[in-house]
């Protein structure tokens, strides 16, 4: 089966490989212009030298596009389009870490009227270990856009990363703005780390809730009070936070409400999956 395009836009990754479209997002204004902007992950990417030869095999990378009153032709191939303002491509910074598996938008995490984004890195190895995976909490204005350096936030970036604490958590498999779970008027982020363990729970995994605050941190075991909380799955082997989403205000109780999916759960049997609604 073929899709066709008639009325709106078709965008093609940058490379070979690069499988644009793994996730996609909308990313609300980021820029500040009035128009909603856009955000794809493309986990397959890998950067090259300007000579072309290959620099991080699979860094993967997220490409932000930016809305206008102009609109955009019915097909764009990026790889063409590079140095067009419209276009940031947001870079992994280390082979295997899949930067763009998972991408998610539309929310004004630090309350300054732009839009943020939420980029995961699941493979990307940390002080943790191999896979510990981070999600990077990129921060909307101007200072987003030109701040971002090869992945991974530099000085003067506008940008915290979220680190994976554990060998193999893959912090960032799943990313989401899940509204307002705190009742403090900002919208909060949720990063899942389906990997992650609790003592004798191996593999239970884990979804993040982050509430406003500032610096990079350990998604597992740095949390400073009051910034969030850490919902772990179960039972072990449950991989819970594989997916996650806002749930809007299930009980109608004023207060954002999660979604959480634990696809290995055992309930009525092996390996049936669960799906939890967390109430904020």
């Amino acid at each position: 089966m073929s899709v066709s395009v008639q009325s709106g836009s078709v965008f093609y990754g940058r490379s070979e490989g690069a499988r644009l479209g793994f996730s996609i997002s909308v990313a609300g204004d980021i820029d500040g212009d009035g128009f909603a902007d856009l955000i794809f992950g493309a986990p397959g990417a890998t950067i090259r030298a300007a000579d072309g030869s290959f620099v991080s095999i699979l860094a993967g990378e997220a490409v932000l596009v930016r809305g206008s009153a102009q609109g955009f032709a019915p097909l764009t191939r990026l790889a063409i389009a590079a140095g067009d303002p419209m276009f940031t491509v947001f870079e992994g910074s280390q082979a295997q870490a899949r930067t763009g598996s998972a991408v998610a938008g539309g929310g004004d995490i630090d309350g300054d009227g732009y839009g943020d984004l939420l980029i995961g890195a699941p493979f990307r190895d940390g002080t943790a270990g191999t896979d510990a995976g981070s999600a990077f909490a990129v921060f909307g204005g101007d200072g987003a856009l030109a701040g971002w350096q090869a992945g991974a936030p530099g000085a003067g970036s506008v940008s915290q990363e979220l680190l994976g604490g554990t060998l193999r958590s893959y912090g960032g498999y799943s990313v989401a703005m899940v509204g307002d779970i705190d009742g403090d008027g900002l919208v909060d982020a949720a990063i899942g780390l389906p990997g992650a363990s609790l003592g004798t729970r191996f593999g239970a995994g884990a979804v993040e809730v982050r509430f406003a605050g500032s610096g990079d941190r350990d998604l597992e075991t740095g949390t400073a009070p009051g910034s969030g909380l850490t919902i772990f799955g179960a039972a072990a082997l449950d991989y819970a936070g594989a997916a996650i989403s806002a749930a809007g205000d299930f009980n109608g109780d004023g207060i954002g409400d999660l979604l959480i999916g634990a696809p290995m759960a055992a309930g009525g049997a092996l390996q049936s999956g669960a799906a939890y609604v967390v109430f904020g």
